[in-house]
Order: structure tokens, then sequence, then C-alpha cells
């Protein structure tokens, strides 16, 4: 049984397949705007993404020993992704109408390669809420 299914509701889990992640989560990324224009949808984002995580400029990497002659894809695809992704939370106030939100804050590169590697891969995932704790 994977990870995600063993879990009571009230529980944060500790690892998603990529596909929940990358059809289920937004990404804050991809809120922001630019004169009241979103600057990318998830699409393009996610496209984008990938494409980076392909490149071998180094930029992209999860480990010391991946900056040398591998790019992020290649690495996760031989390893698997070895780092967390960071879900932001914003728990609900109902005084101030706001009800419960999660988004993808980082691990973009690694949710899109992981995503087009394999759909079902399992991805560790790191909590935060809304002021980074």
């Amino acid at each position: 049984m994977p990870a995600h299914e063993a879990l009571h509701n009230h529980q944060f889990e500790m690892f998603m397949p990529a596909h929940k992640l990358m059809n289920e989560i937004p990404s804050r990324e991809a809120s922001f705007s630019w004169e009241g224009a979103p600057m990318s949808t998830e699409h393009e984002l996610s496209n984008r993404k990938l494409k980076e995580s392909r490149s071998r400029d180094n930029t992209y990497y999860e480990t010391a020993a991946d900056r040398v002659g591998s790019s992020l894809y290649h690495s996760i695809k031989k390893y698997g992704v070895r780092s967390p992704v960071a879900i932001e939370f914003d728990e609900s106030d109902p005084e101030e109408g706001r009800d419960a939100s999660i988004a993808l804050a980082n691990g973009h590169h690694r949710v899109a390669a992981a995503y087009n590697i394999d759909p079902k891969m399992e991805i560790p995932v790191k909590y935060v809420g809304m002021n980074g704790i």
C-alpha cells in the first residue's frame, strides 16, 4: 500500500505521489500575477520547470554530487527525489472568512521531473506555515 493511503484524516503526508503534487496541489508560483494577470498557468509552469530540470547547467540539483555532469532530471531518474519539496499551508480562520489552503512553495523542478519519469513516484514533502515555520 502506498504511504499516502495509510493516513488518518488529520495527519500530514510525509510522501506524496508525483501525480498528486502535480494535479491536486496548486503552485504558489503560478498564482503570482503581473498587472492583474497570472505570470503563467500551471501547465506552462510545469513545462518550463521540466525543461529546466533537464538542463546540465548545474543550476538545479539535489546534492553536491549531482553538480558535476548530471541534470536534476537524470539524478531523479536514477535515485528518485531525495530532498523534500515544501508545501505551504494556511489554516482556516472563520473570523476572517478564510478557508484552509495549501500550495506547493518550492520543489517545482523536482515534481515536474518526477511526474514525467513516473507519475506514481513518491516524493518526500515538508510542510511550512505561511510565515515559513
